[in-house]
Parts: structure tokens; sequence; C-alpha cells
């Protein structure tokens, strides 16, 4: 737009204040926070990355290269250890039992000394027992609640 309204044109310069220490801190720790949280987006956070270590003067490539290195012998030690790891070299957690035993089944048949027809427990070590007895209410009460 400078260029169109203007014969020679002066283009504007930001000069601004520099910043605080106090400003700085809260700025680093906001920033700090939101990469540990994840909030920002993983291609940025490489981008941050690379520009820090290239300002710094840091090779990369090198650095993953002996990162890949540790991570191997890890994995491998764990692996001849009889320990179960993931592709870091973390352990795995314990797979889960299964087992056979039946699970419990409700119902509705009743009893002789309630012929209403509550609910009884079967296939556990609590059949035949009203399924009153282990929430403390009875058919009865649940009808006269309604």
């Amino acid at each position: 737009m400078i260029d169109l309204n203007f014969a020679n044109p002066a283009y504007p310069e930001w000069h601004f204040e520099d910043m605080s220490s106090d400003a700085k801190d809260l700025v680093t720790t906001a920033f700090t926070q939101l990469v540990t949280s994840g909030a920002i987006d993983p291609a940025i956070q490489r981008g941050i990355e690379d520009r820090v270590a290239e300002t710094l003067d840091i090779d990369r490539e090198a650095i993953q290269k002996e990162l890949d290195k540790e991570t191997a012998k890890k994995v491998a030690d764990a692996k001849a250890a009889g320990v179960e790891v993931d592709a870091q070299g973390n352990p795995l957690p314990p797979k889960p039992v299964v087992t056979d035993k039946p699970k419990p089944q409700l119902s509705d048949r009743g009893s002789d000394s309630d012929p209403k027809g509550s609910a009884t427990v079967s296939g556990t070590e609590h059949a035949g027992r009203k399924a009153s007895q282990f929430c403390g209410t009875t058919a009865s009460d649940q009808s006269s609640r309604s």
C-alpha cells in the first residue's frame, strides 16, 4: 500500500522496549508449561528445538544416534533378562490373568419362602442368596419407591 500511495516510500519501523526480566521469566514459564503439557503441535516443537540447537551449535543428529544406541542397548538388556519392554525399552505392564471362573448371573425364579420372585444369585459361591442381601433392598422395597 505504501508503494501505491506515496512517491517516495518510507516503510514503518517497529521499535520495542526491552523486556523486563520478570516478563521474560513469565513468558519462559508459560512456554515451558505449554510444551510439557503437550499443547504445542509436535511439528512446531521440533522446529523450535531445531532453531535452538542451531543457535547453540548442537548436532541433533549425533545426539539422536547416541540416544538410539542407548535405547537399543536398553531393549537388548531387558530382553536378555526376560523382561517384556516397548520400543523405547520401558517395561510393559503385566498381562491380565484369564480364568474360567463363571460370572455371577441373576435369576428371577423366586423361592419357596418368597414366591413373588425376587432375584437370586447363581453361578457363584453365593448361589441361592437373594440379590437384596447384597444391596440391602427387596423387590417389594423397589416397587414401593416407584
